[in-house]
């Protein structure tokens, strides 16, 4: 295989959103089993790629979008560690940095440059630092220097969301998040209609590290050798329609056919609109606008189980949960483990409205940024 050396590659790393996420349990590891379907949003960062011949070097360039360089700013203004989130950022942690390692690895006879143009925020639940790494291998990928499997490989060693972030589709991820099925809504059309409705993500002048965000789920208990392996099993034993009572990726896979998901070879589907609203947290109007869901009773598609801890520690994600829905979000929820969150809106007036409502937030150091659901 070989690459135009001395030629400039340029990728969008788009960011991700989760519609639903459980946690199921921890592994005596640290690591957690989870549940969720991952949608990508229109929030990109920026990849430019030169190859040139050398050995095995790499010269990374961190450039920060200014509205993004102010939020980070007052971010760390209370504990002063501006400069240090900088370095790690632009230092070898960063994931395109060392998913260009893992790859120059096995290729000293090249060196890389790479600028990464950085507009989605850290810390956010967003995956923005994953979706970098995953674009890089998908350049990578598209331009013949990698097969799949090695960038599989080095995605599943750099973090377990990053194989869900390579290639396009929505996908529901499972067990530590690097299992994934591939999902296909297009016999679903309330679902296709919601997941076309314009977003916008709001985030709060804090940072929510990941490990932080699962310590507030203290009742999770460990996961039993059994319980584990019902996750690590082949998939394809869960394809023939038997669901033992105490199978759950099974039954989950049971939930995903009953919103009617094709593509993946699952079984059922919604009897009705009604039941697929249902679902989805939302209320049938017998066919007229879909009204505003119960925040206390949305449906799977919609259930993040950080939500209520995060917004309880946090008061500034709360206020931004407040914020979008006084601007008129149809339905708030938190991406990922947080800090951002994504309102949804009906339509683009609304959106537009909104919009307008929320950025003076971003004098203040808040994150305010249109997006749209990918994939669909």
């Amino acid at each position: 295989m070989s690459i135009a050396c001395g030629k400039f590659f340029e990728r969008r790393a788009y960011c991700k959103c989760n519609l639903g996420l459980l946690v199921d349990g921890r592994l005596q590891s640290g690591m957690h089993y989870i549940r969720s379907i991952i949608v990508r949003l229109s929030l990109a960062d920026d990849i430019t790629l030169r190859i040139v011949p050398g050995s095995g070097e790499l010269r990374f360039t961190l450039e920060l979008d200014p509205a993004l360089e102010r939020h980070l700013e007052v971010s760390c203004a209370d504990s002063g560690g501006f400069q240090e989130l900088l370095e790690s950022m632009s230092g070898s942690g960063n994931l395109v940095a060392r998913a260009a390692h893992a790859v120059l690895s096995g290729r000293k006879h090249l060196d890389m440059e790479i600028t990464l143009r950085k507009l989605v925020p850290p810390q956010a639940g967003l995956g923005g630092g994953s979706a970098d790494a995953a674009a890089l291998l998908e350049l990578l990928l598209a331009e013949g220097l990698l097969e799949e499997a090695e960038a599989i490989s080095i995605a599943e060693e750099l973090g377990s969301d990053i194989p869900a972030l390579i290639g396009d589709g929505i996908r529901f991820i499972y067990g530590t998040g690097a299992q994934q099925l591939f999902l296909d809504f297009d016999k679903n059309a309330e679902i296709i209609s919601f997941l076309n409705l314009p977003v916008i993500v709001v985030k709060p002048p804090l940072g929510m590290a990941t490990p932080e965000a699962y310590s507030l789920l203290g009742f999770k208990k460990e996961l039993s050798p059994r319980s584990q392996q019902f996750f690590l099993d082949s998939r394809s034993s869960y394809f023939d329609g038997q669901i033992p009572s105490n199978d759950v990726l099974g039954h989950t896979m049971a939930w995903l056919g009953s919103l009617g998901v094709s593509g993946a070879r699952l079984f059922g589907a919604a009897d009705s609109a009604a039941d697929v609203l249902t679902l989805l947290g939302l209320e049938d109007t017998g066919g007229g606008p879909i009204s505003k869901p119960a925040v206390e009773t949305g449906g799977p598609l919609l259930f993040n189980e950080f939500e209520r801890p995060v917004c309880a520690r946090h008061g500034a994600v709360a206020e931004a949960f407040r914020l979008l829905e006084k601007a008129g979000s149809r339905h708030v929820m938190l991406s990922g483990s947080g800090s951002a969150l994504i309102g949804i809106f009906s339509d683009e007036s609304c959106a537009n409205r909104a919009i307008e409502e929320l950025l003076p937030l971003a004098s203040e150091g808040w994150f305010v940024r249109e997006a749209r659901f990918l994939g669909i």
